[in-house]
């Protein structure tokens, strides 16, 4: 995925998962452990039709989940920059997209989700209902 960041917070994520950054704030073991604790509560709510499949409702998410947790995984929420965030939620979404999770809207385009749940999960959802 490549380097983001701003005044001195850079950080990577990379395709398969791994989330790192380049600078001293968190060792890319941090954050992968972040990442990894994180992504089975975002897949919940987005199968369960709690929270959309898209980069500002998963981004809120990660922001909330450091938040909340972050002190436990040895990572402080106000020294992960917003562009860190974003990026650790659109890997989450490329990840889900491997695991059949979500897939890419046919329909996108300027102002459609790039994601959208996937119709297995579609049916699990509405089943429930």
């Amino acid at each position: 995925m490549g380097t983001v960041g701003t005044e001195g917070t850079v950080g990577t994520v990379k395709p398969g998962g791994t989330v790192g950054t380049v600078d001293s704030k968190h060792s890319e073991q941090d954050l992968h452990r972040v990442f990894k604790a994180m992504l089975p509560e975002i897949r919940g709510l987005i199968i369960q039709g709690t929270m959309k499949p898209t980069v500002r409702p998963v981004t809120d998410a990660v922001t909330a989940f450091i938040r909340n947790k972050g002190n436990t995984l040895n990572v402080k929420a106000g020294t992960i920059g917003k562009p860190v965030r974003q990026q650790i939620a659109q890997v989450i979404l490329e990840k889900l997209e491997v695991e059949g999770v979500v897939v890419r809207n046919k329909e996108g385009g300027v102002g459609k989700p790039k994601y959208v749940l996937a119709k297995k999960h579609q049916i699990n959802t509405q089943e429930a209902a």
